[in-house]
């Protein structure tokens, strides 16, 4: 776009720039042109000069089309710089509310894996409650049957320990996961206000 518009202008300018130059070979030329035809001809000077009038007029309103047309060209180009400006600007906004989001969405996961880090922990010393007091049975036929309560509960124990530790893995790789991708979000950023910058010194 920037290369467009600086074409644009380089072609406005010309143009301006061979009109008033045409403008002032006429002139020049025609002025002493008429000087030899009156010197030669008397006569006919007075419609050189309203030839050389209409010729003059007609350059000079071409001149200020030219002129009018790259002024729009200007005004143009600023709205377009303004657009771009504002389009950045909610670009970066709405890439704020997303790292924000991100960051409540962690801490309440952090928090989860924090509370279910100390339910796994109270089930593990239930468990180990119920070990020993299982092991201080002396009678054989007791013995025997809490051993078997154990085991039971043991087994039961350990399937709701690894589903609940399954869970916490997979608390944590999102964990992990989302730490990484806030870190890409701020790359991203920095990416995006580095450009920024670039495209201010140009202008």
């Amino acid at each position: 776009v920037r290369l467009e518009r600086e074409k644009a202008h380089a072609t406005r300018t010309e143009t301006l720039t061979k009109l008033k130059a045409d403008l002032l070979d006429v002139r020049g030329s025609t002025q002493l042109k008429l000087k030899q035809l009156g010197q030669k001809y008397g006569n006919r000077m007075q419609t050189l000069i309203d030839e050389w009038e209409v010729r003059e007029a007609g350059l000079k309103k071409d001149l200020e089309s030219t002129k009018k047309a790259y002024m729009g060209l200007r005004n143009s180009n600023r709205d377009q710089e303004e657009a771009l400006r504002k389009q950045k600007l909610r670009r970066e906004t709405d890439l704020d509310n997303v790292i924000k989001n991100f960051d409540s969405r962690m801490a309440e996961l952090n928090l989860q894996r924090r509370g279910l880090n100390d339910d796994i922990s109270k089930e593990e010393e239930i468990l180990r409650r119920l070990r020993d007091h299982f092991d201080l049975i002396d009678a054989e036929n007791g013995r025997i049957d809490a051993e078997n309560i154990v085991d039971e509960a043991r087994r039961s124990r350990l399937r709701a320990e690894g589903n609940r530790l399954d869970d916490a893995a997979s608390t944590v790789q999102c964990y992990w996961k989302g730490i990484l991708q806030r870190e890409d979000y701020h790359k991203l950023r920095k990416a995006m206000k580095k450009k920024g910058k670039k495209g201010g010194k140009k202008k």
